[in-house]
């Protein structure tokens, strides 16, 4: 969005100007609403959405958004392309920190990104502000709430030479844990009949993501606070200490204060990491980023599953019923619904993904849900068995009488 435009409107950062994937759409939280977001994936590239001629519910093709496609060129590398990343940027401008333009001109990843949230938004800019700096970042979020996705943006953002290296301590047998990660000479212990390079060796001039990293020992913990107090570590077995290059990641499920209640983190740990924190709001909380991260999960299904002759857009009904749906893993059962959904339809040969192709689960009415969302579940029930009240009543998993009575009274649930 450039400086100047009204909030109300959306800035388009096309894939042919950010790499292959989607689009970035930033705009202002507090003028979004739902029928800002586009419904269509007919093409790899993302959609980016104008205003509708009037706020409502996706419940006709009336309220539908006007939706235009951002084309994607070949020439990934020409000048043209560069000019034109540039300027995207400089559209960036007023979400992002004063000198952070310049880092994020390079940042590929950021074209899979979608931030129409403020949640998202604040994700964004505390990347891109603490992407230069050496210092450790920790990413506190539910699982499927993006902390890989970020921490790679991250690491593009800070232009460091070296690899991006993921691990998650849930991969890491306890034992050895000291050895993956600082690595041991030959014969530092029994078996030992080689030197092994750890991940702190292989990130060298890179960064290094320990995801989960909560659910390390308490010494192993210790002894990565040592390495970066120092910037040096010691692999088993040495003598000697060595340097450490990479930039420590870590990602967490549950904030570090919290962690250190549970005498699950140290203390000192905690303390030496610093206010370099983002938090990565759930699915839950940022709901209208779901019909376009819906969009671009099902422009991928072809490519991801293997399979072509697919739906390659969803039916108002079926959009609806996904931004209403919860999602305990977040972002990943979204990605998940819609690509068995993306099966379903294309087995019946329906070149559009209805809501009756979704999984069994996204009818359930809930009592957590808001009542408005429960009332349209059973309407569009009824509206998929063409009035058969039995059938509707099965399909969302309540009684006859309370479908009948939304038919009845429409505000009654």
């Amino acid at each position: 969005m450039k400086p100047g435009k009204s909030p109300n409107d959306v800035s388009c950062f096309p894939s042919s100007v950010m790499g292959r994937g989607v689009v970035i759409v930033l705009r202002h939280a507090d003028a979004f609403s739902r029928d800002n977001t586009s419904t269509s994936a007919g093409s790899p590239s993302a959609v980016v959405t104008e205003r509708a001629n009037r706020p409502g519910s996706f419940d006709d093709r009336r309220d539908l958004p006007r939706a235009r496609t951002c084309a994607r060129g070949d020439a990934r590398h020409s000048p043209e392309r560069k000019r034109d990343r540039q300027d995207v940027f400089r559209s960036m401008h007023p979400y992002l920190s004063q000198g952070a333009v310049g880092v994020v001109a390079r940042v590929h990843l950021l074209s899979s990104v979608i931030a129409l949230s403020s949640g998202m938004l604040d994700v964004l800019t505390r990347v891109m502000r603490y992407a230069a700096a050496r210092s450790p970042v920790v990413f506190v979020g539910e699982p499927g709430t993006g902390k890989s996705l970020f921490a790679a943006v991250l690491h593009e953002a800070s232009e460091r030479p070296g690899p991006f290296v993921e691990v998650s301590a849930q991969e890491l047998a306890p034992e050895l844990t000291r050895s993956a990660l600082f690595g041991h000479v030959r014969g530092a212990f029994t078996g030992a009949e080689r030197a092994h390079v750890g991940y702190l060796a292989q990130a060298e001039r890179g960064t290094l993501l320990l995801d989960d990293f909560h659910l390390m020992r308490r010494s192993v913990q210790a002894m990565l606070l040592r390495a970066i107090e120092r910037n040096a570590y010691r692999p088993v077995g040495a003598e000697r200490d060595v340097p450490m290059t990479c930039r420590l990641v870590f990602g967490l499920g549950r904030d570090p204060g919290r962690l250190v209640a549970q005498r699950r983190m140290l203390p000192d740990l905690r303390s030496r990491l610093g206010f370099m924190v983002v938090k990565l709001p759930p699915l839950a909380e940022r709901r209208e980023e779901i019909p376009p991260l819906a969009a671009h999960f099902l422009s991928r299904a072809p490519e991801d599953l293997g399979v072509a002759g697919g739906p390659t857009e969803f039916s108002p009904t079926a959009i609806a019923a996904l931004t209403v749906h919860p999602y305990p893993a977040n972002v990943r059962d979204l990605r998940e619904l819609v690509r068995e959904g993306y099966l379903h339809a294309r087995q019946i040969g329906s070149a559009v993904l209805g809501v009756e192709h979704l999984d069994g689960s996204i009818w359930a009415v809930q009592r957590g849900r808001n009542r408005e969302e429960n009332r349209r579940l059973i309407t569009w029930a009824l509206e998929a068995e063409r009035g058969n009240v039995l059938r509707a009543a099965r399909r969302v998993g309540v009684s006859k009488n309370t479908v009948k009575a939304v038919r009845a009274k429409p505000e009654a649930v």
